[in-house]
């Protein structure tokens, strides 16, 4: 079976051959598809009372500075948000640092 490495060779196109090929032609007639979920969650999301309450989003009545993105580690996150949260509170502003942590519930 496929590992995450030959997957993503074969993603990227540095794999070759006619099995490669197959499979980036699925994932590409796939695509309209992952559009189309894509699509249907922001529509859901700019119509955040058409949500049920648990999904629904709520605007803060501060300002927030949100750090961070799909890769898990090494990517710098922390040290920016030490940067961030130095740099406003030498502004005279009030720091709050929320973290999820790694596993969600």
């Amino acid at each position: 079976m496929f590992q995450q490495q030959d997957l993503l060779e074969t993603i990227s196109g540095r794999r070759t051959g006619l099995l490669a090929a197959a499979i980036r032609l699925l994932l590409s007639s796939l695509t309209p598809l992952y559009r189309l979920a894509v699509a249907v969650r922001n529509w859901r999301f700019d119509r955040a009372t058409a949500l049920p309450y648990s999904e629904r989003i709520y605007r803060a009545k501060v300002p927030v500075v949100s750090v961070g993105n799909l890769t898990t580690g090494g990517t710098g996150k922390t040290p920016l948000v030490i940067w961030l949260a130095n740099y406003f509170q030498q502004s005279q502003q009030r720091v709050v640092i929320l973290s999820r942590g790694y596993a969600r519930l």
